[in-house]
């Protein structure tokens, strides 16, 4: 059912010579996957000769994971000038496999960016995707990130961000979907 409980009427008033099919095709968002652990999809249909409804129904699982970020920074304490290396890690902690991630890390004002490696997808630093794709259950992703720190930082605190920002399954745990590091 919709948000006010009554299924929509998708199809008024055809009429179909024996033999014929009509196909309805709609698209619905699931406004919070996370509490669901299945959809089940009902129609009935009626007619002027068929009063009794026919009714078919179909059942597809809500799927969804757990993907986790943590990252960290390893010198806390940089003096300016000097590099510093930011370490992201994904990891998915199931129960399914997590397709379409993403991950945005966008380096925070204080450093400029040096460079980055990761063996699992994409990183563009312009924007700070870093487009992982799929993860297996269990299965983790890494992206280093180098940057400088720059002149005149000296005495402030500077946070890095890494959040997940998409994902195609629900996430059952978003409390571990973003982690930051702080140097100082």
């Amino acid at each position: 059912t919709n948000a006010g409980g009554v299924p929509p009427n998708l199809a008024t008033n055809y009429v179909l010579d024996p033999g014929r099919v009509l196909t309805l095709t709609f698209r619905a968002l699931v406004s919070n996957p996370v509490t669901l652990t299945a959809i089940t999809n009902v129609v009935s249909v009626t007619s002027d000769q068929q009063t009794i409804p026919v009714v078919a129904s179909v059942t597809n699982p809500v799927i969804s994971t757990d993907v986790g970020v943590f990252k960290t920074v390893n010198n806390s304490s940089p003096w300016a000038g000097s590099n510093v290396v930011y370490t992201i890690v994904a990891t998915n902690n199931g129960p399914g496999l997590a397709t379409g991630l993403q991950i945005t890390d966008v380096i925070a004002g204080g450093v400029t960016y040096v460079g980055h490696g990761t063996a699992s997808g994409t990183y563009t630093p312009a924007g700070g995707l870093w487009d992982i794709g799929s993860l297996a259950i269990g299965g983790s992703a890494t992206l280093t990130i180098t940057a400088s720190v720059n002149a005149g930082t000296a005495g402030t605190s500077i946070t890095n961000t890494a959040t997940i920002t998409a994902m195609d399954q629900a996430d059952t745990n978003p409390s571990n979907n973003t982690s930051s590091a702080v140097i100082t």
